[in-house]
């Protein structure tokens, strides 16, 4: 009886879920949309409308920021502090927020479309880093001796590593240098955390 009432609840929170996504798209319902890039572009298309207020679109910018810093990046550190024999030290540097700067930065179309487009990639970054986490999670409980890991181990702990610099890169940056144009190196390290979390 009470997987009966599991299912019927399951059931019903399918279709709540569904009727919103139908909801949101018009009453059109198309299971081609829900690939995994279709995801991706449609969430950079709701970014590119952030024109009308863009100073939202900083704010959430700079709220993506802090939340993956407080939260996941945290988690991974954590993690990463707690291996032995890895042959570098675990940093956790401290947030300082571009609010300030901000002010200061052109909001011209390209720019508003450029920052929906890092917020989509922290947002799936963070996800990515979750996942991961699942996975060096597993790796500690059995040991933390970096010289035991596999090769596959040491790889994955190395993206791992390699992802989590970048983030920390792209908190560290200023958006911008000269307040009309978005800071250069920032757009490079988007662009190579969008090719390893979407390969």
């Amino acid at each position: 009886m009470l997987r009966l009432v599991l299912g019927g609840v399951a059931l019903a929170t399918a279709g709540y879920g569904l009727k919103r996504y139908c909801d949101e798209n018009n009453g059109q319902f198309d299971l081609c949309k829900l690939t995994r890039k279709n995801i991706f572009v449609d969430l950079i298309d709701k970014f590119q409308h952030h024109n009308e207020n863009p100073k939202n679109i900083l704010e959430e910018y700079e709220s993506v920021k802090y939340s993956l810093h407080v939260t996941t990046l945290k988690e991974v550190n954590l993690a990463l502090s707690e291996i032995t024999n890895i042959g570098r030290t675990i940093e956790f540097p401290s947030f300082e927020s571009d609010d300030d700067k901000y002010n200061q930065l052109a909001l011209t179309d390209e720019n508003s479309k450029k920052i929906g487009e890092f917020i989509v990639i922290l947002q799936k970054a963070q996800e990515h880093l979750n996942m991961k986490l699942d996975s060096l999670d597993t790796l500690l409980a059995r040991s933390n001796d970096y010289s035991t890991y596999s090769e596959k181990e040491r790889n994955c702990l190395q993206h791992i590593i390699l992802l989590n610099d970048r983030i920390y890169d792209i908190i560290q940056l200023p958006i911008s240098f000269d307040s009309v144009t978005i800071n250069r190196t920032l757009k490079r390290i988007f662009e190579k955390i969008g090719k390893d979390i979407i390969s």
